[in-house]
């Protein structure tokens, strides 16, 4: 059995109320291998969503047999009992992280859109209900149902948060249930050579109407890149039926965890909001 002869360890980043973390091993005559570590350090978090670090393991192992690369589950500690925090550790993908600077195109959008599809098309079985079913974000919590502050709608906002409110939860369980990554954006996909290799941070994931991840991939793309990228978005998924009920759902509950960085993307979204608020109404 080889040894280990040594382990360097780097911060990658520290968001979302978790701190990620590469972990390389060395071991005797053997190539150095990488892991990289979710540390989950916010407790208001915790408390809200449950047990992230056994929720994001189910779903890796649910949905290891896609095409799609994600990370395979080494080693988990839900409690933080051995390791202080609750932490899971992963096998590290290859490729690079969205660059933000990067411009959009029909292509990273397909790659995108048909990566998405692939993921709600595979039959994970009956272990589905492993996971909690969907909820969005903040679900029904005080700060859910206050407008944002930094909006130039405050009626349009005020409107969108009613309808989000008297969503009704059962009638999306009534639809043939998929695993929901509940994060899916470019922020945690992998690329090389524009190709899309990777799709990562499944910790909120949980099963639902796969209409939810649509949502949420689609304002975080209006919110970065306008309208037009949501709405090419959702042509390359071939979209059906769609309600504009879930584009609320996505951006009512995220946008507290992500606030705009400036007017501009504020705008955007003011724009996401009252457009999807006029499609319920007409």
């Amino acid at each position: 059995m080889l040894g280990v002869s040594a382990c360097q360890t780097g911060m990658i980043s520290v968001s979302g109320g978790c701190e990620i973390v590469l972990v390389r091993v060395i071991c005797d005559s053997s190539e150095p291998r990488e892991f990289v570590l979710r540390r989950i350090i916010n407790q208001d978090w915790l408390g809200r969503e449950g047990d992230l670090v056994h929720r994001e393991a189910t779903a890796l192992q649910l949905i290891g047999g896609v095409p799609v690369p994600t990370p395979g589950v080494v080693a988990t500690d839900s409690s933080g009992l051995r390791t202080g925090r609750p932490c899971l550790l992963m096998t590290r993908l290859s490729g690079q992280p969205w660059n933000d600077c990067r411009n959009i195109n029909v292509e990273t959008l397909a790659e995108l859109a048909t990566t998405l599809r692939m993921l709600h098309d595979y039959d994970c079985g009956g272990g589905l209900t492993q996971l909690p079913p969907y909820r969005p974000h903040h679900w029904r919590t005080e700060r859910m149902a206050a407008p944002p502050t930094w909006t130039q709608h405050m009626n349009t906002w005020n409107r969108a948060v009613a309808m989000v409110l008297a969503w009704d939860d059962a009638t999306a369980r009534s639809a043939r249930p998929r695993l929901i990554h509940r994060d899916y954006r470019l922020g945690n996909t992998l690329w090389r050579d524009n190709r899309l290799v990777g799709v990562v941070d499944w910790i909120t994931a949980c099963y639902g109407d796969s209409n939810a991840d649509v949502g949420h991939c689609r304002w975080n793309l209006c919110r970065a890149y306008g309208p037009e990228a949501a709405d090419s978005f959702s042509k390359l998924y071939d979209l059906k039926h769609y309600d504009p009920l879930w584009d609320l759902l996505a951006v009512v509950g995220g946008v507290l965890d992500t606030p705009p960085q400036n007017s501009d993307e504020a705008s955007r979204l003011d724009y996401f909001v009252e457009a999807a608020v006029s499609a319920r109404l007409c």
